[in-house]
């Protein structure tokens, strides 16, 4: 097994009988234990395996900062590892690890007499993009993205010693939950659901003064879960809710292994919009292809239209303005085509207004047999990149004729199409569900009041912008 980085598959370089390999320290959990941690996979290989437990501590005294022990247990194959602590980071303790002249932090089991080497480092948690804050310490709690260390190490390869499988464990020091992607440092208390399989869990810090209260949150995703058929649901999904000072809307992270992932939402976000930012990130975390340079509008423009799809359906906003919402004139004269970016503005507003009338265009050539959601669930099940052809043909295979002409149109120009009224149509007939509560009680699932509306992906952080 080899190591995950956030971007790209970690490389192995052969040197004689010795390899080297290098991983971002991208932590895929496999569980959260009840305590709040964290683990990358899950080892199968009995006693070779290399292990890294990553250990966060809130500094009262020191806001916008953390303390991250890195301990690495190594078994007999490795004969090296190194850390290199994020930019900025101040190394406090070391025991096994000598610095090198790059900065990097290295333990040599030929020279050293540690056999559990440990780091520990004070680094600077707090984040900004364009003068939004999406992740800080404040001292009494922190929220960040833990997956910044870079490590690597090397093994003799022999025989009967293959590659070494690797773990990377996240843990609080005290009260919080660590997730695959984000941390959580304070006091909490959590809403667990359960639906067809996916776990999800909200994670509601003591500082956080919720607009939406987390029952009803919680019971809205649980119904997200259920309306949303297109595949790729997790086992378990941890939301945290983002205190202010965060002011970001959302974060999905796309560190993901064995069906567990994590995502966090403004506790200033309400579920009475159509903009919605709890079940925008949430389609995000059902989203499990590749787009191709010509379908990344996709990615927003799915999330957003099913977001205000799910408002609707689940009774938080009417039709109408799910409607209007969805109407939107922003952007319109945008080519979806040249979007290279998910920041793209362009991605949210036309695309979703496009996915709308797709959505329409769809059920009509059908009878009403099929949706846009068997478009998305056929993108997800596709094996390789997702193009603009390809896009073209699962949508006509989906319909039964092509559409190759409207969406060259209104996906490779700046024209706009319009949205009829019946895009407010019901996506599905949704029949009665059971929940089941962290007790392992049952609870009804009723009709539209609870509808609100892969190691996997690995990746950066998606966010909800406004």
């Amino acid at each position: 097994m080899s190591p995950l980085g956030t971007e790209t598959r970690p490389a192995v370089v052969a040197v004689a009988l010795v390899l080297l390999v290098v991983a971002t320290a991208g932590p895929v959990p496999a569980a959260a234990s009840p305590s709040g941690a964290a683990e990358t996979a899950t080892a199968t290989q009995g006693e070779n395996v290399l292990t890294f437990t990553h250990a966060f501590e809130r500094l009262p005294d020191r806001e916008g900062t953390v303390r991250v022990t890195v301990e690495t247990a190594v078994p007999d194959s490795v004969t090296g590892v190194s850390v290199s602590p994020p930019d900025g980071a101040d190394v406090v303790e070391t025991t096994g690890y000598e610095q090198t002249t790059d900065g990097t932090w290295t333990w040599d089991g030929a020279a050293s007499a540690v056999d559990r080497p440990t780091i520990t480092y004070v680094a600077d948690v707090d984040r900004r993009d364009e003068g939004t804050l999406e992740a800080t310490s404040t001292g009494d709690w922190a929220l960040f993205n833990w997956r910044t260390a870079d490590v690597a190490w090397r093994y003799s390869r022999r025989a009967d010693a293959p590659e070494p499988a690797v773990v990377e464990r996240g843990e609080p020091v005290g009260e919080g939950v660590v997730g695959p992607g984000y941390a959580y440092l304070g006091p909490y208390e959590t809403e667990t659901r359960t639906v067809d399989g996916e776990t999800i869990r909200l994670v509601v810090p003591a500082a956080a003064d919720m607009v939406s209260s987390p029952d009803a949150v919680a019971d809205a995703l649980a119904g997200a879960s259920d309306d949303l058929r297109v595949g790729a649901r997790n086992e378990r999904l941890t939301v945290f809710v983002a205190p202010t000072p965060i002011d970001a809307p959302g974060k999905l992270s796309r560190a993901q292994v064995d069906g567990r992932q994590d995502m966090y939402v403004g506790a200033d976000r309400p579920l009475e919009t159509a903009d919605n930012a709890w079940f925008h990130e949430y389609v995000h975390s059902r989203q499990a292809y590749e787009a191709g340079s010509g379908m990344r509008w996709f990615d927003d423009a799915s999330a957003e239209y099913y977001a205000a799809r799910l408002a609707s359906e689940g009774g938080h906003v009417s039709e109408a303005a799910f409607v209007e919402y969805v109407r939107t004139d922003e952007t319109n004269d945008a080519v979806l085509r040249e979007s290279r970016s998910v920041t793209d503005r362009a991605s949210y507003f036309k695309g979703m207004r496009v996915l709308a009338a797709l959505d329409v265009e769809v059920r009509e050539a059908s009878d009403g047999d099929r949706t846009l959601q068997d478009v998305f669930a056929a993108v997800n099940a596709h094996d390789g990149t997702v193009t603009d052809e390809t896009f073209a043909t699962l949508v006509e295979e989906t319909v039964g004729e092509p559409r190759d002409e409207w969406l060259a149109t209104y996906v490779g120009t700046d024209a706009t199409p319009t949205v009829p009224d019946s895009v407010a149509e019901a996506t599905t007939e949704r029949p009665t569900r059971e929940m089941l509560e962290p007790e392992g009680q049952a609870a009804p699932l009723v009709g539209a009041l609870l509808f609100a509306g892969a190691l996997a992906v690995i990746g950066g952080l998606r966010l909800h912008r406004r």
